[in-house]
């Protein structure tokens, strides 16, 4: 999010010093970004949700930034209050605002208020970054009579005036495409990141039956890249995914999945979020 602003005012940001580069290596081996000051700080304002304002403080650190004033309270009856304690007139302005459980209502109207003020108080341009994407995983209908809410949540946040969306890892890509062309965004993903911590981790077994398993067939693509991550490593590793069985009874339920547990993967037969049960589908040796 932090290097999509890093040439904010039209000039080139100068690189950070070493120091700062080695200070912010995610992971004990390679270097994603090294952090670049903002060109022109005084034309951008950050600013933070209760969210996951620790995640907020590391972006404006990267930026060179800290983050501005901004004042988000209850009143008695539990509703939302926002109150800017500087002038953003004119101003680039980023808000960070994670909508993620367990408070992912109470933050994802913080975050439409936060842009209402920033658009009422003249702000000239907004750009949210919201890592957790509230409702990402609502993007169809799962039946005749239901909301498409990932679309619903987009349409308020275009409403509400923000002219830019950033995001970590959608449900599916199929998101962006519920913003109009006059607001662009960016789908982050953090998928090679983890991979490659995930291996540094394990780099000195080789005693382990690893399998990468995606959980429904729009998580394929990321899963995909997980694993071949890890076969680059020289990890070897099964890949799988899961199929969601509806309308199963108990006892084929158990049938279908007391077997799988060759591996480090196992299928049992609880539901996910209210769906129906499910199987894994591999390999032989997955199975």
């Amino acid at each position: 999010a932090a290097a999509g602003w890093a040439a904010l005012g039209g000039r080139e940001a100068a690189s950070a010093d070493p120091a700062q580069r080695e200070a912010t290596v995610m992971t004990s081996k390679f270097s994603y970004f090294s952090g670049r000051p903002l060109a022109n700080p005084e034309s951008v304002s950050v600013f933070s949700g209760t969210g996951n304002q620790p995640l907020a403080e590391s972006i404006a650190g990267f930026l060179g930034a800290t983050l501005g004033s901004l004042n988000v309270s209850r009143f008695a009856d539990g509703e939302v209050s926002i109150k800017i304690n500087e002038n953003v007139r004119g101003k680039h302005v980023v808000l960070i605002q994670s909508c993620s459980p367990p408070n992912v209502n109470d933050n994802l109207v913080e975050l439409l208020l936060m842009i209402s003020t920033m658009r009422r108080s003249s702000a000239k341009t907004i750009t949210v970054v919201m890592p957790y994407c509230a409702y990402s995983r609502s993007d169809t209908k799962s039946d005749a009579r239901s909301p498409i809410a990932a679309r619903d949540t987009m349409q308020m946040l275009e409403t509400m005036g923000m002219d830019r969306l950033i995001v970590v890892d959608m449900h599916s890509g199929q998101m962006q495409g519920f913003l109009s062309p006059n607001v662009p965004s960016d789908n982050i993903t953090a998928i090679k990141v983890g991979a490659l911590y995930f291996a540094e981790q394990i780099e000195d077994r080789d005693d382990l039956n690893l399998v990468v398993v995606a959980p429904h067939a729009k998580a394929v693509p990321r899963a995909k890249d997980f694993w071949n991550v890890l076969l680059q490593r020289g990890k070897p590793a099964r890949f799988a995914m899961v199929m969601r069985k509806p309308a199963l009874g108990e006892l084929e339920r158990k049938e279908m999945c007391k077997d799988k547990k060759d591996g480090n993967c196992e299928g049992d037969s609880k539901t996910v979020d209210g769906a129906p049960a499910y199987e894994v589908v591999g390999d032989d040796h997955v199975r």
